[in-house]
């Protein structure tokens, strides 16, 4: 298990390596289909906004770009606030910051406080609070509070949590006002557990239970429902000696990212998750340390169906990476599974807008319109980033499970640039139906 400051770095900088890994993106894409999607032609957008220069970045320890599962930005009825952290790897100088939008594009920052150096989440309520999730030594901390103006006051309910463990923190909400967090322990052998921990609408306690994992699951995802359901979908994060087999010679790390499962339970408040689907890519002769990870999101759309865009590299691939989308049915069944456009960056978020039409958010700034069925992509609009670009992991956007989605036909955006310390915004138009 990594408890200390070194192991957490290296645990990263492995994540780091296995995503530049993926040297050759698959230049195949799905056959014409009677489900088209349709064109977008008209791609407009603000222009860059720097929320600031002075967020963590990958130079000494964990940085705002690490992850890609946690809820960074969300538009409420009083505006867009993006979290982020200023920090290396020092505890005691690490802090969170919460940022409001302005009309001028400033963003100037209304809250702050101690964390852990992991990034935040960022939650809204329907009456417009705002929830910044955050970790210190043996607790789960969330601050909340309804901004007045450029003002807000913040109070903070302490969680506590086994001391030492790296949580991967994750957070959600539903439009109902339903908070849930969940964070992960475990270490490299065969035993991991997920905290979950939740708040019902209206109730001001919170209430915790834990689903038992073979090995550690991180890089949550967390889908809380409007009717009290929930769902969670987390990667296999253990080392391939753990798994019983010695990693390569060239390998000096050994992580084994090759599977994953997704949770499920139609009412957290009564009854224990269980498993709605698990998958594994398993090591062959020639491809002996492959990877099936569906870091890259999450996404459950208003039909129940679970998105995972997932990078894939083994024996069905040919040991080529590849990044591909899965839609999973309400019961556990795969609805469908291809790959992404072969113009698609590495990173990509998949989301439904207010009008139920299907996107995918491209971190080289393409967005896709999908067709009804979410399977196929149309011709994409291009965002205009100008000079900058998106870093591992991508883009934030505020979509459903942050409880504060964009309005219609607009999309809110947050991402780490490649400018040393940038946290970004860009607001995006999406095209009319």
């Amino acid at each position: 298990m990594a408890t200390g400051t070194a192991s957490q770095h290296t645990r990263f900088l492995a994540l780091i390596i296995l995503m530049l890994a993926a040297c050759a993106h698959p230049t195949s894409i799905l056959p014409p289909s009677r489900d088209a999607a349709p064109a977008a032609t008209a791609g407009t957008g603000s222009q860059i906004e720097t929320i600031t220069l002075d967020a963590a970045n990958v130079t000494g320890g964990v940085s705002n770009a690490w992850g890609g599962h946690q809820t960074r930005i969300v538009h409420t009825r009083d505006g867009v606030y993006s979290a982020y952290i200023t920090t290396t790897f020092d505890p005691e100088t690490c802090e969170w910051r919460l940022a409001r939008r302005k009309g001028d594009g400033s963003w100037p920052v209304i809250a702050t406080g101690p964390c852990h150096p992991e990034p935040v989440n960022l939650l809204a309520s329907p009456d417009g609070t705002l929830h910044v999730v955050t970790w210190l030594k043996g607790g789960l901390i969330v601050h909340s509070g309804c901004p007045n103006g450029e003002t807000i006051v913040m109070n903070a309910s302490t969680i506590a949590i086994p001391e030492g463990q790296w949580s991967y923190g994750a957070a959600g909400a539903d439009s109902s006002g339903s908070l849930c967090i969940v964070a992960s322990e475990g270490g490299w052998d065969a035993h991991g557990r997920l905290l979950i921990v939740h708040r019902a609408p209206g109730v001001a306690e919170w209430t915790a239970r834990t689903v038992e994992t073979p090995f550690r699951h991180c890089y949550a995802y967390v889908h809380p429902r409007g009717d009290g359901g929930l769902v969670v979908s987390a990667t296999r994060d253990t080392t391939w000696r753990s798994l019983g087999q010695e990693p390569s010679p060239d390998d000096k790390l050994g992580y084994a990212f090759n599977a994953f499962a997704v949770w499920h339970t139609p009412d957290i408040s009564m009854q224990p998750l269980a498993v709605l689907c698990r998958d594994e890519a398993r090591p062959a002769p020639g491809y002996i340390y492959p990877a099936l990870n569906p870091q890259m999101d999450s996404f459950v759309d208003s039909a129940g169906r679970l998105h995972l865009l997932y990078f894939k590299e083994c024996a069905d691939t040919g040991g080529l990476m590849e990044y591909r989308h899965r839609i999973i049915g309400t019961d556990g069944s795969i609805v469908h599974d291809g790959l992404l456009p072969s113009a698609a960056g590495r990173f990509n978020r998949f989301f439904e807008d207010s009008r139920g039409r299907f996107w995918l958010l491209s971190s080289n700034g393409l967005l896709f319109p999908m067709t009804e069925s979410g399977t196929r992509s149309g011709e994409p609009v291009k965002l205009d980033l100008g000079t900058h670009h998106a870093v591992y992991s991508g883009m934030s956007i505020a979509c459903l499970r942050t409880g504060g989605a964009s309005p219609a036909g607009m999309l809110d955006i947050a991402f780490p640039g490649d400018t040393p310390g940038s946290w970004l915004y860009l607001e995006a138009r999406l095209p009319p139906p």
